[in-house]
């Protein structure tokens, strides 16, 4: 019989998301625990970021207005830039925004340190320049050096959760959310620093699991992306959508490979406004039309010069900071200092770099109070971002779903497990512990297959043709790959092997997913891009691709969008 633990709000994922939903969930007074597959405030996307991009105040003729406007299309806040997408749920991505200066308060409040300027005003960070060469739209908030804004917060988050005395379990993998009635009534989960296995009873579940773009070889996510929140959340009921929709970065450092997490950030910097400028393998200057342009524009010109040939997917070419001075880069570039480990000074060195998978517009599909088709169950940050895939999003996330799933554990009782499921599940857990049979592969050389298919089949540019081959692929690593699937040990303490093995099941079956809503989608629309389908056609893609299982297979329906609060020109669906 596992150990079952009894709380009143469990969140799933040690993040951003995770970490302010179980101090806001704490806040309203509910009994939290949290649990983190990595490590909290050192696992996930969350530390990384360079900035928030959302500003305590707007310098006009920037506004609220305007920022939501460009958070539905794409533009100068939003994860595409310039784009067009249009499918976002209006109300909530309006909420995300209104709640911004609430939140940057209280991170400060918390101890954050954004920087200021010599008279105490927000230094902001810009989308670009404008015809007169003035920043345009300052409104990205950041910490003392450009960089280090998610560290700083999570830093920060950590020390308030351990202040209000949340109990946290760090290297835990939640397998199952289990339900009972329809609802979500708590988690199962495997300590794999010892091995247990155990449950957690629980009034609301939050589910804040990052994306899940580690089906990629070249990807910025950390190894927890895997995909375990979406589908966790698919097979207790709630529903997918949209997760066709990938963004990519092209400028992470190409090589070592242990450092392309690194980005060189194309865009202006803080203090002069200086940016990088790119190179290619001849020496050639090339995307200066784009060098401070949308991310989308960007990763579209490089992804052209990688099929035209001058350039490769990863590496060929380069990020120059030549023309800035050194004290500059000092000032305000934290990876300034990361390169010199490398032996690399930025100021005189160029660097080579590589496109990558970054970040998902889709995923668990929630409303405006991060509620799930499954009552009880929750979605926060980038498991359902809401086509605004940003550090923000992550935090208006955490704090609104900590509202509401408090809310409802005010409400309803410890509701009784089905121990069949319990039962069920470890049965499959422990089952993928196995050392046979002896000639075959590790979870790790599977997922390799897993990471170079989606690089070379579901790379920036897709098309039928290519995604039909990767799925054919990857269901021939399901039947194939899976049942020779085993560990070096059958040792139950701190066993990752035995996580990539729980891992390589979620990918696989998120990666089918993925590959058959891309194929669905015949029309490319901001950074979901085909190129047998060049087109945004409004007409009939101005819709929301959902999943949702029935008798434990994929059914896929679109629904018009719900353009309630702003409504694109031209063609739109009735």
């Amino acid at each position: 019989m596992p150990t079952i633990l009894e709380t009143d709000v469990v969140v799933v994922g040690g993040g951003m998301a995770g970490a302010y939903a179980a101090i806001g969930a704490s806040r309203q007074g509910s009994k939290v625990l949290l649990l983190s597959k990595g490590f909290l405030a050192k696992s996930g996307c969350s530390p990384m970021a360079a900035f928030l991009s959302v500003p305590p105040y707007y310098t006009p003729p920037d506004s609220e207005q305007s920022i939501f406007e460009d958070g539905v299309t794409g533009g100068a806040s939003g994860i595409a830039g310039g784009s067009y997408i249009f499918l976002a749920n209006q109300e909530a991505l309006k909420d995300t925004f209104d709640k911004a200066p609430q939140i940057l308060a209280d991170l400060e409040a918390m101890g954050v340190y954004f920087r200021r300027d010599e008279e105490g005003k927000f230094v902001l960070l810009g989308s670009g320049f404008d015809k007169d060469g003035k920043v345009r739209k300052p409104r990205f908030s950041l910490a003392w050096n450009f960089g280090l804004t998610g560290k700083s917060i999570m830093d920060v988050l950590k020390g308030e959760i351990i202040k209000r005395g949340i109990p946290y379990k760090d290297e835990v993998r939640v397998t199952k959310v289990l339900t009972n009635g329809g609802a979500a009534v708590g988690v199962t989960a495997i300590d794999y620093s010892t091995g247990e296995f155990f449950v957690v009873r629980a009034k609301s579940v939050i589910l804040a699991t990052g994306s899940g773009v580690y089906l990629w070889r070249y990807t910025t996510a950390s190894r927890e992306c895997t995909g375990d929140g979406h589908m966790m959340a698919l097979r207790a009921g709630a529903e997918l959508t949209d997760i066709e929709f990938v963004t990519w970065h092209f400028a992470d450092v190409a090589w070592p490979e242990a450092w392309r997490r690194l980005q060189m950030y194309p865009q202006p910097y803080p203090g002069s406004g200086f940016y990088p400028q790119w190179y290619d393998s001849k020496g050639n200057r090339f995307i200066k039309d784009v060098e401070i342009g949308s991310k989308e524009a960007q990763a579209m010109a490089v992804a052209r010069s990688v099929v035209g040939g001058t350039v490769q997917k990863r590496g060929g070419y380069y990020a120059s900071w030549r023309h800035v001075s050194e004290d500059e880069l000092k000032e305000w570039f934290q990876n300034y200092y990361h390169l010199k480990k490398l032996g690399l000074d930025i100021s005189l060195d160029m660097i080579e770099c590589g496109m990558s998978s970054h970040s998902w517009h889709g995923g668990i599909r929630t409303n405006g109070k991060t509620e799930t088709s499954v009552p009880g169950l929750y979605g926060a940050g980038g498991v359902a971002p809401n086509h605004y895939p940003r550090l923000h999003t992550a935090l208006w996330g955490g704090k609104v779903a900590a509202i509401y799933a408090s809310e409802r554990a005010a409400d309803v009782s410890l509701q009784d497990l089905d121990m069949v499921q319990v039962e069920d599940e470890e049965a499959r857990v422990t089952g993928l512990l196995r050392t046979e049979p002896a000639n075959g592969k590790s979870p790790t050389q599977v997922k390799r297959r897993i990471w170079d298919l989606f690089f070379d089949k579901m790379w920036y540019i897709k098309d039928a043709e290519t995604m039909k081959k990767g799925l054919e692929e990857l269901r021939s690593i399901r039947e194939n790959d899976v049942p020779m699937m085993r560990a070096s040990s059958k040792s139950r303490n701190s066993n990752q092997e035995w996580v990539d093995a729980l891992d390589v099941i979620d990918m696989l079956d998120l990666g089918e997913l993925l590959i058959m809503s891309s194929l669905r989608r015949e029309e490319s629309r901001g950074p979901f891009v085909r190129g047998d389908f060049p087109s945004t056609d409004d007409e009939r893609w101005m819709k929301n691709l959902v999943i949702k299982l029935k008798d434990g297979k994929p059914e896929y329906r679109t629904e018009p969008v719900a353009l309630t609060l702003m409504r694109p020109k031209g063609v739109v669906p009735s």
